[in-house]
């Protein structure tokens, strides 16, 4: 959905900038769950590179544009994750037998 032509996204009339800050919600918290020992801080910079990678690739389409408020709305999301992770991150664990 990041790199087409966003048919997809136009298609079930949401808002693009709250589809970016959940995808990255989720993306931000599934990374968390996955690698238990990655600092958040790096999880955090990390996703906000790829965040703008994209944009980057965006911008390079012909079909796409990239957008300043794109990268801040992932960095929401981001930020959302990572505090959603920190509050019940432990819970969720054990909830799936991993602690």
């Amino acid at each position: 959905m990041s790199l087409g032509d966003g048919a997809a996204l136009a298609a079930t009339q949401v808002n693009d900038k709250l589809a970016h800050c959940l995808a990255f919600v989720y993306l931000g918290f599934a990374l968390q769950l996955a690698h238990l020992r990655l600092p958040a801080l790096l999880a955090g910079l990390a996703l906000l590179a790829y965040g703008g990678a994209i944009e980057l690739i965006q911008g390079a389409l012909p079909y796409r544009h990239a957008e300043w408020n794109d990268l801040v709305a992932d960095a929401l999301g981001i930020a959302v994750a990572l505090l959603l992770y920190r509050l019940i991150g432990d819970r969720v664990l054990r909830v799936l037998g991993v602690r």
